[in-house]
């Protein structure tokens, strides 16, 4: 599976399990974009038998190559240590 048939598959699975509506897919589908930094979608069909585990595994595989996981840890970190310094986190 690849991220843009893990991304259509994510968005099946929450249809499914009634997490989005219908008319919220595209909505859906172009956050999950937005997050993993994805500038176009290669139109893919959904592995509607996939579990869920197997399809966030490929997110965070792509994730992960794509060094999104460093940043995102960079700018909690960075996030802590300027409360911490403003007095927020006393």
């Amino acid at each position: 599976m690849n991220i843009y048939e893990a991304i259509s598959s994510l968005v099946f699975y929450g249809e499914k399990e009634g997490l989005i509506e219908k008319e919220d897919e595209i909505y859906t589908r172009n956050r999950i974009m937005t997050v993993l930094s994805l500038d176009s979608f290669e139109d893919a069909e959904p592995k509607k038998d996939a579990e869920l585990e197997d399809i966030l595994s490929v997110i965070l595989q792509y994730a992960e190559e794509n060094g999104l996981c460093e940043k995102q840890l960079e700018a909690i970190v960075l996030s802590l240590k300027e409360n911490r310094t403003s007095g927020d986190y006393e």
